[in-house]
């Protein structure tokens, strides 16, 4: 088993060689890795929100919503 104070001086160390590479190409290089993350959440946020949109006009919805303003459960199993 590996402990934190191995692990921080791994990561120190790494930080150190990273820290003498020019700092306009490691920017460049940073931002290029967390493109496709950025990327792949904006289009799961669009996504989400066109499947949002669409269950707010769902007669699931419809029943969720009459029981929260008739403070009830919903009753969902009409629904499968």
């Amino acid at each position: 088993m590996t402990d934190i104070g191995s692990i921080m001086g791994k990561a120190f160390e790494q930080a150190k060689k990273l820290a003498k590479q020019p700092p306009a190409s490691a920017r460049l290089t940073k931002a290029l890795l967390k493109r496709s993350v950025a990327d792949h959440i904006a289009g799961t946020m669009a996504e989400e929100f066109e499947h949002f949109a669409q269950r707010l006009s769902s007669a699931e919805c419809k029943e969720a919503l009459a029981a929260f303003f008739e403070r009830r459960d919903p009753d969902f199993s009409q629904f499968s």
